[in-house]
């Protein structure tokens, strides 16, 4: 098998973790891909460079080395591809790797056939503003988040044309079941089975303690508009953490659900809650 390599080379940590795994593959009979950029910070010799798409195109699967958010980061170029991803775990928390740095045997399991595949949805988000139109992909959740700490956002939601209700919030969070484990979770939103398939609403820091999570069919088109036509504060559009634009008065952002999924490499050595119950004690 064809392995692709991607890692975060801005972490020295990961960039090691990412030279063990090249070792270990090569051990195991498989070949790791790289790009130049890679394998310049990796300096190994298990490892095959070439050009970045032309390798992601000759992978049978991607190898995300690092954190959730390098597997944010990866996943979705491999769900591009149509190629399926594997995370090896060489930060904090990593509720999206299989893999732990120190038990990198596991990959054994890989180059014997012994996984399965498990699909996650992404979610389309579009934003028209000032003009525009922009569409983005996320794995994990679509943020609108307001910039100035004394002030407040007005944000009304609507379901197939039918208004949820207007919020006033820090922002609003559009997460999928896979991103309920990420900054939903930590805005009070609820943890959600990645086998689910919906659309996971969090408002942030709302100004009313009725404001809950809402979770929509995945088939549901949410939009979201400010509340006034007036003056509005300037907010930002974040996807997958990653700020993409910034939000005008008279926006409207579009989140549905994408065409396109992901699929994880699963090793079925730990369940999903075996990993939540591991990963939130860590937290304390």
């Amino acid at each position: 098998m064809q392995f692709l390599l991607m890692t975060n080379l801005q972490k020295p940590d990961a960039i090691k973790v990412a030279g063990r795994v090249a070792e270990r593959l090569a051990a195991l009979g498989g070949r790791a891909l790289c790009s130049f950029e890679t394998a310049e910070a990796l300096r190994a010799t298990h490892v095959e460079a070439g050009e970045y798409y032309a390798q992601l195109e000759r992978s049978d699967m991607v190898v995300a080395i690092g954190g959730d958010g390098t597997v944010f980061h990866c996943a979705k170029h491999a769900a591009a591809a149509g190629k399926p991803i594997i995370g090896v775990n060489a930060g904090r928390l990593g509720f999206l790797s299989q893999i732990e740095s120190c038990s990198l045997d596991d990959l054994s399991l890989v180059t014997e056939g012994h996984y399965t595949l498990q699909p996650r949805m992404l979610i389309e988000v579009t934003a028209k503003h000032n003009n525009h139109i922009e569409t983005y992909c996320a794995i994990n959740d679509v943020v609108i988040s307001r910039t100035n700490l004394g002030s407040i956002a007005d944000i009304s939601i609507l379901c197939d044309d039918t208004l949820v209700g207007d919020y006033r919030a820090d922002g609003i969070i559009f997460a999928t079941p896979t991103g309920s484990t990420a900054y939903s979770l930590s805005a009070g939103g609820p943890i959600v089975d990645p086998f689910m398939d919906c659309v996971i609403m969090t408002p942030i820091c709302p100004h009313s303690m009725y404001d809950r999570s809402v979770l929509f069919a995945p088939n549901k088109t949410l939009v979201a508009r400010p509340v006034f036509d007036g003056r509005q504060e300037v907010l930002h559009l974040i996807v997958d953490g990653e700020e993409v634009c910034e939000l005008l008065t008279g926006f409207e952002v579009i989140v549905r659900r994408s065409d396109n999924q992901v699929h994880f490499v699963d090793l079925q050595s730990r369940t999903f809650y075996q990993i939540i119950n591991q990963k939130l004690r860590l937290r304390g």
